[in-house]
């Protein structure tokens, strides 16, 4: 899972990197890169905050009870 998350996280880099130096560099297809790169990492982001929070919620030995407190 680790070599995954590294691989996401890596591609995004270079995707917005290779975005940046496309847009300084005035070169075409750098809008596509930069927008790209942005969308790959928000996604990943969003998907990582939500793998955490479920993570920790299946641990927690009082789920069950907690949802019956009233």
């Amino acid at each position: 899972m680790r070599w995954v998350m590294f691989s996401i996280q890596f591609l995004a880099f270079m995707l917005v990197a290779g975005g940046l130096l496309f847009r300084i560099m005035h070169w075409p297809g750098g809008d596509l890169l930069l927008i790209g790169g942005l969308a790959v990492a928000v996604i990943w982001f969003i998907l990582a905050f939500f793998y955490s929070k479920a993570k920790k919620d299946l641990s927690d030995p009082d789920i069950l009870d907690s949802d019956l407190d009233l």
